[in-house]
């Protein structure tokens, strides 16, 4: 997504534009999972770590081109009907077919279990980390 962005290609999501998710900055789940490791209260414990805040992928994406300056499109592959047709011929996509409820369907995480036992959730908003992401592209890929 980054990448394209800062090439001013499309944009290509898989699943409903417009459905309630949630995303987390990759350093924002590598401190939690480390807080957790490291606390004496997480053994044997299972816990959820949300995103910063609730979100749709049509923001999310708008947000990287917007901060890219870039002129690439928005598009999404949520047809039923290619998914089954391709996934005739591709394992790959069949697996994806039967994950796409993910992407269809609001799942939005609740980290209070956390929150209540390890401490505060690490959480870099969308605009900060969406800044952080594009710097780190420009810089690995040399764009």
């Amino acid at each position: 997504l980054y990448i394209n962005a800062l090439r001013n290609k499309k944009l290509q999501w898989i699943g409903d534009l417009h459905t309630e998710i949630e995303l987390i900055y990759i350093e924002d789940g590598g401190e939690a999972m480390v807080m957790a490791a490291l606390s004496d209260k997480s053994n044997g414990e299972v816990f959820n770590i949300p995103g910063s805040d609730v979100t749709t992928a049509h923001n999310y994406l708008s947000e990287i081109i917007n901060q890219a300056g870039s002129k690439g499109k928005i598009t999404t592959f949520n047809s039923e009907l290619l998914f089954t047709v391709i996934g005739l011929f591709s394992p790959m996509v069949r697996e994806v077919k039967e994950m796409l409820y993910l992407k269809r369907e609001k799942l939005i995480l609740d980290g209070s279990k956390f929150n209540d036992t390890i401490g505060t959730i690490p959480a870099t908003g969308y605009s900060e980390g969406v800044a952080k992401t594009l710097e780190w592209v420009k810089g690995f890929y040399k764009i």
